[in-house]
Formats: structure tokens, C-alpha cells, sequence
């Protein structure tokens, strides 16, 4: 174990895990004001949600979909919002 502990700790720097683990969650991401295009996260479970990553499409963002929930219940109405989306984007 003389080997592991010396590569996983720092001779001159000792780093609190507890203190390091606990602080994670006080940090933010900066949001960019400036930015060309944003990465959208959505999810898509009905047609409804349609016209909303169209929009962001349409702003130039990347969209990220989730059709898990909508390929599980409607896949006829998942291939149509699809279809709908392809349109807008070519």
C-alpha cells in the first residue's frame, strides 16, 4: 500500500475529501451571456412538446431530446414529432 499512497496523495498538498465532496454542490456554472448556441436538454412526451424544441431549433441551439417516455407509449405519434422536427431543421 506504500506505493498507492504515495500516488494518491500529495507530498505537499493534503486535500480534504469530506471538505472537497460537501463543496461540489456550492458551486454554479456561469452562464454565458455571449454564447453562439446553448445545449438544450428536453424531453419529448407528446406532440405538445413539439413546437418548444422547435423554438429552441430555431434559436440555434443544440437540442439534447429524451423520447424514452414517448417511444414507450406512442411510437406512431413519436415517428410523426419526428417527422415534424426533421422538416423544421432541413
Amino acid at each position: 500500500m506504500g506505493f498507492l499512497d504515495k500516488v494518491f496523495t500529495s507530498q505537499t498538498e493534503q486535500v480534504d475529501v469530506e471538505e472537497y465532496l460537501n463543496n461540489l454542490d456550492v458551486e454554479e456554472e456561469a452562464v454565458y451571456e455571449d454564447a453562439d448556441a446553448y445545449v438544450k436538454s428536453m424531453t419529448l412526451r407528446d406532440n405538445t412538446d413539439v413546437p418548444a424544441v422547435e423554438k429552441e431549433l430555431k434559436d440555434g441551439n443544440l437540442v439534447l431530446l429524451n423520447v424514452e417516455d414517448m417511444a414507450k407509449r406512442n411510437a406512431r405519434g413519436l415517428r410523426d414529432a419526428i417527422v415534424a422536427i426533421k422538416s423544421m431543421v432541413f
